[in-house]
This record gives C-alpha cells, sequence and structure tokens, in this order.
C-alpha cells in the first residue's frame, strides 16, 4: 500500500531530545493509527482492551484471545500485521524554537519569565512524504487502515502535540484519493448493540468542527495583532504592571532575537503555515472557561478535564484539540478543533453534554472570539463550516463514521 502525505501543519512525532526532531518516527505514527482505530471499534460497539490499564485483566492477551485492535496492531503474543514506512520532509525552519507567549508572566528562578507554547522548529512539513505500508501477514483488517487514515485526514491529526496545532495531513494514493468503500463493507461486519457507557474515547463521543476565516486584503501584517503572535513580535510582554522580555533577559540579545524571530514567522506565514493554535487555546482556556464555570475546587478538576494536565501526580489528555491554521482555496485560512466529550459527564459538570458543546461552537464564532484571538481592531471574522457530533442517546457508530467520512447511499464517498 503506497501513500503519499501531504502535510498542512507540522508533523511532530519527538525524538531523543524533548524539544527536538531528528526524523519523523514511525512509531510515532502507529502510536496515533492504533488510538484512532481503538476510537472506531468502540464506536462499533466492539470490546477493545485498554493497553495501557494497570490492571492486566484489561489488556491483550485475555486468555488466549486479542481484541480486533491487537490482532492488527499487534500485542504480547501476536506480532503486528503490518510494517510502516516513513520518507522524510523538510523541518519547519532553521533555527532555535520560536516562543509564542501566552502572555502572562510566571516566577522563575527569583525572577520573571514570559509563559507560552514553543513552535516547534524541528517538526516536519512535506508536499509528498511517501508511506508505505507493508503487509506480514495475511489480515482482511488492513483495509481498515485506510479508513483510519481517511477519517483523520478529514477531520484530525496524527503524531504528537495534536492539542496544539500540530499532525493535520492530507493523503493521497496513486495520486487518488483514497478508496474506502470496501473497508466500510468490511468494518460493518464488526458492528455490535452498544450503549455509550465507556470511560475510553468513543467514536460516538467525538465532535469535529471545521472553521475559516478570510484576511484583509489591504491589510498585509494582519496577523501580527494574533495573541501570542504580537507578543512574540513585540519582543516583551506586559501583564498588568509587570514586563518580561520574550527570548533573552539582556535587552540588547532579546532584541536581535527578535528581528531573527520576525523574519522567521513571516517566512512561516508565506508558506502557507499560520500557528493560531496558542492563541485559541489560550482564549477558550482564560476568557470563556471562566464565563462558564465558577472558580473555585470543582471548577479547576473540571478545567484539568476540559483542558489537559500534565505533571508529576496526573496525566489528563485535553478534550479540546486544535489545529494551527493553514491555507485552503480562495486565498481562505481554515483551522480545526475536535475532541472527545463522554456522554456521561462528571456529577459537578454542570452543563449537559450537547450544551457545552453548543457553548463551545458559539465561543468560537462570536465577536468576542474575534477580538481575544486575532486583536481588539482586527476586521477578521471566524466561520463555522463543518460540525459534526451524535447526540447522548444516539448509539449507531456505523451511522456517524460514515457521516464523517462522506460515504453516500450508493456506497461510494462524496
Amino acid at each position: 500500500m503506497e501513500f503519499q502525505l501531504k502535510t498542512l501543519t507540522p508533523l511532530w512525532t519527538g525524538g531523543v531530545e524533548a524539544s527536538l526532531m531528528n526524523r519523523i518516527h514511525e512509531t510515532g505514527i502507529i502510536g496515533s493509527l492504533r488510538w484512532w482505530y481503538e476510537v472506531i471499534l468502540r464506536g462499533l460497539g466492539n470490546d477493545v482492551c485498554n493497553p495501557t490499564a494497570d490492571n492486566s485483566a484489561e489488556r491483550c492477551p485475555r486468555g488466549n484471545d486479542f481484541c480486533n485492535v491487537c490482532h492488527l496492531f499487534g500485542a504480547t503474543g501476536n506480532q503486528r500485521k503490518f510494517r510502516l514506512r516513513l520518507g522524510q520532509g523538510k523541518p519547519l525552519v532553521d533555527g532555535s524554537n520560536i516562543p509564542i507567549p501566552s502572555g502572562r508572566i510566571h516566577p522563575w528562578r527569583g525572577k520573571s519569565r514570559a509563559g507560552g507554547w514553543y513552535l516547534m522548529v524541528s517538526s516536519v512539513m512535506g508536499d509528498e512524504i511517501p508511506m508505505r505500508i507493508i503487509p506480514l501477514a495475511e489480515s482482511k483488517k488492513l483495509s481498515h487502515l485506510r479508513l483510519i487514515l481517511a477519517l483523520v485526514e478529514r477531520h484530525a491529526a496524527v503524531g504528537g502535540k495534536i492539542a496544539n496545532g500540530y499532525g493535520v495531513f492530507e493523503v493521497r494514493e496513486n495520486g487518488q484519493s483514497l478508496a474506502i468503500e470496501d473497508a466500510l463493507k468490511n468494518i460493518s461486519i464488526l458492528q455490535r448493540e452498544s450503549q455509550r457507557e465507556s470511560s475510553l474515547p468513543d467514536l460516538r463521543d467525538f465532535y469535529f468542527a471545521k472553521f475559516r476565516f478570510h484576511t484583509p486584503e489591504e491589510d498585509s501584517n494582519w496577523w501580527q495583532s494574533i495573541q501570542g503572535i504580537a507578543q512574540a513580535w513585540a519582543g516583551e510582554v506586559v501583564d498588568g504592571n509587570e514586563k518580561a522580555n520574550v527570548y533573552h533577559r539582556n535587552s540588547d540579545n532579546n532584541k536581535m532575537c527578535c528581528e531573527l524571530t520576525k523574519k522567521r514567522l513571516t517566512d512561516i506565514i508565506n508558506d502557507g503555515l499560520l500557528p493560531l493554535a496558542p492563541a485559541v487555546r489560550n482564549y477558550l482556556r482564560f476568557q470563556w472557561f471562566p464565563t462558564r464555570f465558577c472558580s473555585g475546587p470543582a471548577s479547576r478538576n473540571i478545567e484539568k478535564f476540559i483542558f489537559g494536565c500534565t505533571n508529576r501526580y496526573e496525566n489528563t489528555a485535553s478534550k479540546i484539540n486544535v489545529s494551527h491554521a493553514y491555507l485552503v482555496e480562495n486565498g481562505d485560512w481554515e483551522f480545526r478543533v475536535w475532541g472527545w466529550i463522554p456522554c456521561r459527564l462528571r456529577s459537578d459538570f454542570h452543563l449537559s453534554r450537547e450544551e457545552f458543546l453548543t457553548d463551545l461552537q458559539s465561543a468560537l464564532t462570536d465577536e468576542t472570539a474575534c477580538r481575544r484571538i486575532f486583536g481588539k481592531n482586527s476586521p477578521v471574522s471566524i466561520s463555522l463550516t463543518e460540525w459534526h457530533s451524535l447526540d447522548s442517546n444516539q448509539h449507531d457508530g456505523l451511522a456517524y463514521l460514515k457521516e464523517l467520512l462522506g460515504a453516500t447511499d450508493e456506497g461510494g464517498v462524496a
């Protein structure tokens, strides 16, 4: 199976050093594909093991049996049914990682530093990155790999740091869109009647959205006022009465780094990538979320549940993933928002799942979002172009999968 990947946002698979990717690591892609296969099969009512569980009874093998995911992707005592080989793209840009400030200042070693995120410059971009899937054993489930790729290509991302903008791609097979009709028929055999009660990610509990915006033709510098990019462009963060340099405590060094960053950011935007994810996540977490949930311990726990938390005591994945923006037709920019909100929410979550998703959808298209993300004087407006989610009382995962893949009643794909 020969594919060609075109990255729309940088691909990150990590490496030996935490902040450096020396090449695309196939294991990072295989892990993503496996995770999405688990999601799809749970959505079809399959009993899928939890390979990260502490309890061995929840992992394969259970007795002498393997779940359908472990059959294809392997487990102890069962070899993976395929090998993945990837070519290499090009690093996003030369130099060190680019800080995108959050607008907040934090104490650090008795002094102050600007908080925020980094644009990982060793992440990879490419127009035609070859990807080969080599069968190692006969299995009808090998065709399901096309389904996984098609679903992620349309709505999500692969690799690491997907919550912060990375891993959106297009995929072609022999220059054409993926042929998934036979794979859909094949996977439909696995559907089982099942309630949406899993505490693990289930496709029926996922939502997927795409947003677009058009940029003002008369202002080529519109992007320089975006939250985070504006502070990187100025080289300093102002938080109340405090100020902090973005790049270096020494003013001369900070100014030199700032000028270099301006050129690198300009090159990145001119190449069709806008590092927008930090601004969107910053708005959702620190402006929108506090208006919907009261302060206090319960609110803090809900915040960690929604936006994720990584420290030495807990590791919770974000339920809201935001991609960077990328150029599409007519000069518009597009970004994606997707995630998993279980239909059974914690008792202190005072909104229903449907209310939360409606609020999230509205939060990203109102004028407040545009002012907070793009700057108070920006003429940019965000429009919703796609939204997919299942009501909590619906259980047909196969119908939802077909909707997400654009499958028609005649068996084709739109």
